[in-house]
């Protein structure tokens, strides 16, 4: 029923102060409230039409400087139009008008963090959480800096605790699912999922029903395609990935959408899915050493880890034995995006013996890109990069 009311809402804002309206645009500026001109820009950034917010959110800005929600406003807006230098300008004056203004810190948070300054956003949200601990937005902002750190039991905390705070917050829902998929707990992400699905339930798939339930789809197929090769997975995958494509595609899905469209396809399987090649390994000090290798990756699945069961290392011409070990490459490694080559890099800490220079490695490792874990081979000599 809030779907419908929602859609009344927003069918009122089309009809009245549609972008497109000439007639509609020229009463808002005929506006001499404050807070009408800020609803109305409100309004406008719903429609994504930002340069008419603009232009309220400055003649409101006019009249009343005073006003800290005008400055957030902007904020907002260029966030949305991903000038995120402008858009921290705006949350500082909104901040400087109003010192306890959760959402501007927050906003402010968002914006660092898409320029990829964490630790300056991190002040800002641990500023919020500590002040305003039932800021729900706060936690969402600083799990998704963990997640995007590999820190994994950290986001899951700070999720959980934005779905105490706000039970049917179903953003924090989808991004604690896409934490445990990222850290291996298949189960448990498919149980958040099935949550947020079954809060759509009744709701038919299209339109602007919503980001979230297009994302539970697709995370959900991509449980399935993780979970095994056989055909029940497989196609649960695909009925997931097509209700994916039936929804609105979300901003910033590009990837997924064409993933998802791959896979319906049958043209991603997982005979196609990866290519691997150690391109070379470099000493670090008298204990560790830095190996590098190419990755050709064809699916929307993450690199989740690098495990590497028996690994001789021959140095010096002395057989130091194998090895275990695992290695994690999180989201914000150089290889993520579907259909491209890329380069991983990892450390093999702890080796016991000294040494001054490499003769030859031999390397016999399973790569598990999430999907499916295939074995390479490779001899490698004179390494150096």
């Amino acid at each position: 029923m809030k779907y419908l009311i929602y859609s009344f809402i927003f069918l009122g804002f089309l009809l009245f102060i549609c972008p497109v309206d000439s007639f509609a645009k020229d009463k808002i500026g005929e506006s001499q409230d404050v807070y009408r001109l800020l609803t109305s820009a409100e309004a406008f950034m719903k429609l994504k039409d930002y340069k008419c917010a603009l232009e309220v959110l400055d003649k409101a800005e006019k009249m009343d400087n005073t006003q800290a929600r005008i400055y957030f406003l902007k904020g907002e807006v260029f966030r949305l139009k991903k000038d995120y230098d402008s858009a921290i300008l705006e949350y500082n004056f909104a901040i400087k008008k109003r010192s306890d203004m959760c959402s501007a810190y927050v906003g402010r948070a968002r914006a660092l963090i898409a320029k990829g300054k964490y630790i300056d956003a991190m002040k800002d949200l641990n500023f919020v959480i500590n002040n305003y601990p039932n800021y729900t937005d706060a936690y969402n902002e600083r799990g998704l800096v963990y997640f995007k750190k590999g820190m994994y039991e950290s986001a899951i905390a700070d999720f959980n605790q934005a779905i105490k705070n706000s039970p049917n917050d179903n953003k924090a829902v989808i991004n604690r699912a896409q934490t445990y998929i990222a850290s291996g707990k298949l189960s448990e992400a498919e149980n958040d999922l099935d949550f947020v699905i079954s809060s759509y339930a009744g709701i038919p798939l299209g339109g602007d029903i919503g980001d979230e339930i297009a994302w539970a789809y697709f995370y959900k197929g991509k449980v399935h395609v993780m979970k095994s090769d056989d055909i029940e997975d497989q196609n649960i995958a695909k009925e997931c990935f097509e209700k994916f494509l039936l929804c609105k595609k979300p901003e910033n899905a590009d990837n997924e959408y064409l993933y998802a469209s791959k896979f319906v396809a049958g043209e991603i399987t997982p005979e196609t899915n990866v290519k691997a090649e150690i391109i070379g390994v470099k000493r670090i000090g008298n204990s560790a050493v830095s190996v590098k290798m190419k990755v050709e990756n064809n699916t929307a699945n993450l690199i989740y880890s690098i495990e590497i069961p028996n690994l001789d290392l021959v140095l010096d011409g002395v057989n130091i034995g194998r090895r275990n070990a695992m290695f994690s490459a999180q989201d914000n490694s150089e290889i993520i995006a579907p259909f491209t080559t890329g380069y991983l890099s990892f450390l093999i800490e702890d080796i016991t013996l000294p040494f001054t220079s490499w003769n030859v490695a031999v390397f016999d490792f399973n790569v598990n890109f999430g999907s499916y874990t295939k074995l390479y081979k490779y001899n490698t000599t004179n390494f150096s990069y």
